[in-house]
């Protein structure tokens, strides 16, 4: 009964660390993903701003 139980408990761990990091994987890649995505269109703004002269002047400071 005592190494029934215990294999039962191995097998629970073992399948809690494989969801685990099946979670960790997908919500990592999906904030990666989300991160690219408002980069690509800070640097879209960026560029039309430049290319369309929607500043009148930069600032030389910075």
């Amino acid at each position: 009964m005592l190494k029934t139980k215990n294999i039962f408990i191995v097998f629970f761990v073992i399948l809690a660390l494989i969801f685990g990091f099946i979670f960790y994987t997908f919500t990592n890649s999906y904030l990666n993903f989300l991160l690219t995505k408002q980069y690509e269109q800070k640097i879209k703004s960026l560029d039309d701003v430049l290319k369309f002269s929607l500043l009148e002047h930069l600032n030389d400071a910075n």
